[in-house]
């Protein structure tokens, strides 16, 4: 298995952004085009992270909420203790998948609330979203916590999968009693790959009111006319530098930052 992973924490400088890319998979991060001017802890509170092994990918990106280490600690959850099996050449079937899904959610708020508590500080509230694609087996799993966003796309414009695109009420954020207990709070499915084109993760800096872009799926599908008339093994690294630019370049624009973590898997 080939990984990478990318923590807040280590990027701090406005307007830098940082890529990773192997394969059909790229990630970036970056604090944001201008600086915050809502009330935070971290100057940077996001991850991402892609894992890439012989049976295909699983990629992820996370939004920490007072303090990065909640998203720090979804992560490497998912990079140490669910990406070797599920990159694996048999991972089993999509419901076997979801509910393994389910698991590592509710562990992984397990940890970021005992993280708290040993600590003596509130809870690391974070917004979490992974894909799983495995070619092979013709599947997408895909898993959302909050209001980062799962782009799947197809001939058509990009659809959003997330939770978020299918809830209109209060905000969801792992690291609470709730965050796993009710069906309300998480989004958990797996589909067909078939046709898909691209998977594209990217955190609500894309598209935050006043902040990033009013239509993310317009702006995204537009990023991605540009990078699919690249050649092949340079989509994914396209995908993601575009998606980062253009973020930057809104938010500078509206002198509002906010942090912003990327993970694209793009079909060779």
């Amino acid at each position: 298995m080939h990984s990478a992973l990318l923590v807040g924490r280590d990027h701090t400088e406005i307007g830098a952004i940082d890529l990773v890319a192997e394969g059909p998979c790229a990630i970036s991060i970056s604090r944001g085009g201008a600086a915050k001017t809502y009330t935070h802890t971290d100057p940077n509170e996001d991850a991402c992270l892609f894992a890439l092994g012989p049976g295909g990918a699983l990629l992820a990106v996370a939004d920490g909420h007072h303090g990065a280490v909640g998203a720090e600690i979804a992560m490497r959850h998912l990079l140490e203790q669910v990406a070797p099996r599920w990159t694996r050449e048999s991972a089993g079937s999509g419901d076997a998948l979801a509910g393994e899904a389910a698991e590592a959610l509710a562990a992984i708020n397990r940890e970021i609330q005992s993280e708290a508590k040993r600590c003596k500080m509130p809870v690391s509230a974070t917004t979490l979203s992974f894909v799983l694609v495995r070619p092979g087996e013709d599947l997408l799993l895909h898993v959302s916590v909050g209001d980062s966003h799962i782009f799947r796309t197809r001939e058509a414009a990009p659809l959003d999968l997330s939770w978020a695109a299918h809830n209109d009420g209060r905000p969801a954020y792992m690291g609470y009693d709730d965050a796993t207990e009710h069906d309300a709070m998480h989004s958990i499915a797996w589909e067909s790959l078939a046709g898909t084109r691209s998977v594209v993760l990217v955190t609500d800096g894309f598209s935050e009111e006043g902040i990033g872009h009013d239509s993310p799926s317009t702006e995204l599908d537009a990023i991605q006319t540009r990078s699919f008339a690249c050649e092949g093994e340079l989509r994914p690294v396209e995908t993601c530098r575009g998606v980062a630019e253009s973020t930057l370049s809104i938010q500078k624009k509206n002198n509002a930052g906010d942090n912003l973590s990327c993970a694209v898997w793009i079909q060779g």
